[in-house]
């Protein structure tokens, strides 16, 4: 078996805060923090491609407690390819094509990981009336928002589709007073197809 000691993770940032001082109008994001989060390192051999769903990553305890109460407003937020170390990976290395971050309960992503985690393309059932694409997918996590039988009626946020590494830098800040609205969040759950290009 070949080599598959290149490891990839993504790296997600998102600034974060509270309801209603995040999505205040003028004067700047009141009272907003960032925090990061780490995919689950991908291993891939040369010219492979990853284009699964990873397993629930839950979020640090501070920011569950912190949020177990109040509504979280995500109001910007910024992916990147990074190595074991942290480092930024060049594009001529790994490039991510497009990616898609769930954020929202532990047990309603899990539920959708089970689901779709051996689904081919990514996340999807092998269907031939419908072709996977990031709408079904960004439509599927709308979906745990909607589902009161396991979730009470709480938020989750979904955000990526065709960002890639060609927007690697770019702000996705929205403009005040709309964020991405999540009810006690826990875990995240990201899908990216990652191509592994530099030549052993």
């Amino acid at each position: 078996m070949a080599d598959r000691s290149s490891a990839l993770l993504l790296a997600f940032l998102l600034v974060v805060g509270t309801l209603p001082e995040a999505l205040a109008v003028g004067g700047g994001r009141q009272g907003t923090r960032t925090f990061s989060v780490l995919s689950r390192p991908i291993y891939l051999k040369y010219g492979e491609v990853h284009n699964t769903i990873q397993d629930p990553i839950r979020l640090p305890q501070d920011l569950v407690r912190e949020f177990a109460s109040k509504p979280m407003a995500i109001v910007d937020y910024s992916v990147d390819i990074v190595d074991k170390e942290g480092t930024r990976v060049p594009l001529y290395d790994g490039y991510n094509h497009h990616y898609a971050l769930g954020i929202g309960g532990y047990e309603a992503l899990n539920w959708y990981y089970k689901k779709h985690k051996n689904d081919p393309y990514g996340g999807y059932e092998l269907n031939a009336t419908q072709v996977p694409t990031m709408r079904t997918f960004m439509d599927d996590m709308r979906a745990l928002s909607m589902d009161v039988s396991r979730r009470g009626r709480r938020r989750a946020a979904n955000f990526g589709g065709g960002s890639g590494a060609e927007e690697r830098g770019t702000s996705h800040l929205l403009p005040a007073p709309f964020a991405h609205v999540v009810d006690k969040p826990e875990a995240v759950s990201p899908r990216t197809p990652l191509f592994l290009l530099t030549i052993p």
